[in-house]
Parts: C-alpha cells; sequence; structure tokens
C-alpha cells in the first residue's frame, strides 16, 4: 500500500482522525514524534520557512 493509499484509507477508518498542525520542519518531526498518523501544513508556515511570503 503506497501513502496515498494509506491516508485515504485514514479518511474512511471507524476511527477519528486527529491532524496535527504543523508550522515547520521542527513542528512536523515533534508531531511524529508523538504519535499523529497524519499531519496537516499552513501554506503561511511553508512559505515562511523558506523566506518567503505567503
Amino acid at each position: 500500500m503506497n501513502l496515498i493509499q494509506e491516508f485515504n484509507k485514514l479518511h474512511s477508518s471507524k476511527e477519528i482522525l486527529f491532524l496535527g498542525n504543523a508550522w515547520d520542519l521542527l513542528s512536523a518531526l515533534t508531531l511524529e514524534k508523538v504519535g499523529f498518523k497524519a499531519i496537516g501544513t499552513t501554506s503561511w508556515g511553508i512559505a515562511n520557512s523558506f523566506g518567503y511570503a505567503d
């Protein structure tokens, strides 16, 4: 099963899907480490981490 299929399976599960919201690489790694199965992002957070305006 590829990552897209795994992500789709999370959405159709009877279990509640909690998405952590990462603002940058460090927060994404932290959310992954504490066990989030999926991580959302923000356009501002990604742009800002590369030094760009959103």
